[in-house]
C-alpha cells in the first residue's frame, strides 16, 4: 500500500474586504467636501 503523504498546512488567505474601494470613496468624499467648502467661501466673499 502507498504511504499517505503528510499534509502541509497552508497559511490561510485573508478574505478580500474591498478596502481599496473604500479608500477611493473616502478620497472622493474628501475632495467633494473641499470643493463645496471652496465654493461656499467664494460665494460668501461676493
Amino acid at each position: 500500500p502507498e504511504q499517505p503523504q503528510p499534509v502541509t498546512p497552508k497559511a490561510p488567505a485573508l478574505p478580500s474586504t474591498g478596502e481599496q474601494g473604500v479608500s477611493i470613496l473616502t478620497a472622493l468624499g474628501a475632495a467633494l467636501l473641499s470643493l463645496l467648502g471652496y465654493v461656499g467661501l467664494k460665494k460668501r466673499q461676493q
